[in-house]
């Protein structure tokens, strides 16, 4: 028998889920951490395009385009990584709404689920553990894995081949303007569930649908 769900009109054989701020309460946290550790280094981080989603390595040569060649992104970036982590130790890491039900309700229907994350693989490994939610997990493709970050959708194809599944029947959850771009641009079903980015006009053209949160994509989803 095969495994599906029908979101709407779309027949759902597998889901790939983006990392912070979908699953866990982080990007608050990862913007707390920018700001202290830009003030350390005497750098103004609003002077950064959007970098949700983007690639180590892409965010490295942005970071040196904005602030010079010899910005020391290396330093910067443990810095930042040391100050993400006392957070985390103090605070714990919040699950997002829903992250429990929706998991179980997949792993209920037999649907392979994925995750696809900018982060390394340290720290993923190290969040779905602290989480206890990394069994859930078929594969995990994270940004120190693919050459290219969002909006290419590098990322999300990688994890569908893992999957063995079509992009036109992968569910896509997402939270950032760069991830449901690379949906989009991937021909995925990519949903949108807003964090700190609020859906724009853009937003809401370019995503199958947009969920105030998890549960809701729970609610709407039909057995098949």
């Amino acid at each position: 028998m095969e495994n599906k769900v029908k979101l709407g009109n779309r027949m759902v054989r597998g889901v790939i889920f983006d990392m912070d701020g979908l699953m866990f309460d982080t990007e608050r946290i990862y913007i707390r951490a920018e700001e202290m550790t830009g003030a350390e280094f005497g750098i103004d981080i609003h002077a950064l395009p959007d970098l949700m989603g983007v690639s180590e390595h892409e965010g490295e040569g942005i970071y040196k385009k904005c602030f010079g060649e010899h910005f020391d992104y290396g330093k910067y970036r443990a810095r930042k990584v040391e100050i993400l982590g006392e957070d985390i130790e103090t605070n714990g890491l919040q699950k997002k709404p829903g992250l429990d039900e929706i998991l179980a309700f997949l792993r209920e229907q037999g649907i392979p689920i994925a995750l696809a994350t900018a982060s390394d693989r340290t720290l993923a490994g190290d969040y779905l553990k602290r989480a206890d939610v990394a069994e859930y997990f078929q594969a995990v493709v994270c940004g120190d894995m693919v050459e290219k970050g969002k909006p290419d959708p590098e990322i999300f194809l990688k994890a569908a081949e893992l999957l063995g599944t079509k992009p036109q029947e992968t569910l896509v959850l997402e939270d950032s303007y760069n991830g449901i771009r690379a949906a989009h641009r991937g021909g995925f079903i990519g949903c949108m569930v807003p964090d700190t980015q609020e859906p724009t006009k853009e937003m809401q053209k370019i995503a199958f649908r947009v969920f105030e949160s998890l549960f809701d994509v729970v609610r709407c989803m039909e057995k098949s």
